[in-house]
C-alpha cells in the first residue's frame, strides 16, 4: 500500500488558527499605527492653527507708536503721525504739535498758549490727574445760531474743539484741537480722546 502524502484534518486546521492569528496580529499592528498617526496629524493642524491665529492678534507694540516731545510722550494708534512744519494757532504757545492719520482727524496739544477756551463746534474739557489727562467723557455740540464771535467758529456741523486747560503741570498749562472733519459723532471724539489720555507728562 502506498503512503498518502497531504495534511490531516487536525494539521489544517491548525494551519489555518495560526495563519489567521498573524492575520489578526498584523491588523491590530497596523490599526494602532494609523490611530497614532491621525491623533498626531490633528495635535499638528491644532498647534499651525494655535500660532496663525496668534500671529494675526495686533500686539499693542506693533500698533502704536510713541513720540517723545519736549514737555510729554504720545502713543499714536497705528497709521498716525506727527504733522511736519505745523504752524502754531493764534495765542503764541510755547509749544504747539500736530499729530494726524491723514483721514480729516488731528490732535493738536499747545503748551502756555494762554487765552484759549472754548470755541470749535462743540466744547469739552478735562483734568489732570497725576501725570495723566482725563476727558469728559461727550463733548457739547454747538448751537449753530450762535455767530462767529461766540462759542461756535464754523457752525459747519463737524468736529472742532478746542479743550480748555483745567489744571496745570509744573506750571505749564495744556490746551488740545481736536478735529474731525468727516464726523461730529460722539464715537469721533471719543477716539481722539484716547489719543489726548494716552499721553504721560514729564
Amino acid at each position: 500500500m502506498k503512503n498518502q502524502k497531504g495534511f490531516t484534518l487536525v494539521e489544517g486546521l491548525l494551519i489555518v488558527f495560526v495563519v489567521a492569528i498573524m492575520g489578526f496580529g498584523g491588523w491590530y499592528f497596523w490599526n494602532n499605527n494609523q490611530d497614532e498617526n491621525t491623533e498626531q496629524v490633528a495635535t499638528t493642524e491644532l498647534e499651525v492653527q494655535e500660532q496663525l491665529e496668534n500671529n494675526q492678534k495686533p500686539s499693542d507694540e506693533a500698533a502704536t507708536v510713541e513720540i517723545s516731545q519736549t514737555r510729554y510722550k504720545i502713543s499714536l494708534p497705528e497709521g498716525w503721525e506727527e504733522k511736519s512744519n505745523t504752524e502754531a494757532p493764534a495765542g503764541a504757545p510755547e509749544l504747539y504739535h500736530e499729530y494726524t492719520n491723514g483721514k480729516g482727524q488731528t490732535v493738536g496739544v499747545s503748551i502756555n498758549s494762554g487765552g484759549f477756551g472754548g470755541g470749535g463746534d462743540g466744547s469739552a474739557s478735562f483734568v489732570i490727574e497725576g501725570n495723566r489727562f482725563n476727558l469728559e467723557n461727550e463733548y457739547d455740540a454747538c448751537d449753530p445760531t450762535i455767530d462767529e464771535m461766540g462759542v461756535c467758529r464754523y457752525g459747519d456741523s463737524k468736529l472742532e474743539l478746542i479743550v480748555s486747560s483745567a489744571g496745570e503741570h509744573k506750571g505749564d498749562n495744556y490746551t488740545f484741537w481736536l478735529w474731525d472733519k468727516n464726523s461730529e459723532d460722539q464715537n469721533a471724539y471719543s477716539g481722539l480722546k484716547d489719543i489726548i489720555e494716552t499721553i504721560e507728562l514729564n
